[in-house]
């Protein structure tokens, strides 16, 4: 791959170079390729979710384990698409620019977890 693009620049550069100049944007870079998105906040908060519901054993309190995103149920599946489909919509909308991506993911959670079939979740607190 890289002897195509050392040909690509007329061997303007070569492949030592180029793999040189590749491993120094990557120190640069401190290897952090991959660009922070809704749905990487969306992936890192409903894992931080699962963990604090584990925690409590909120799972514990219904048959099913209602109050996870990231379980092997299809509740859970069910919440976590119904979550993702939200962002999707909030993501088309200009006005959700005002905001930075974590504040919309955590905005996101807060309504899907605070519905009213979760709320059984939570006995002690509503």
């Amino acid at each position: 791959m890289v002897k195509l693009f050392a040909k690509s620049t007329n061997y303007s550069s070569s492949v030592r170079r180029i793999c040189k100049m590749e491993r120094d944007m990557m120190s640069v870079l401190r290897f952090q390729l991959h660009p922070v998105t809704l749905v990487s906040w969306a992936d890192w908060f409903t894992k931080q979710w699962d963990r604090y519901a584990d925690a409590n054993n909120m799972h514990a309190l219904t048959e099913c384990h209602d109050a996870a995103f990231r379980q092997f149920t299809l509740h859970s599946y069910n919440r976590y698409r119904t979550f993702m489909t939200y962002l999707d919509a909030v993501a088309i909308d200009y006005r959700a620019h005002e905001f930075t991506p974590r504040q919309l993911v955590a905005a996101l959670m807060y309504l899907v977890i605070g519905n009213a079939n979760t709320m059984a979740v939570f006995p002690n607190y509503y």
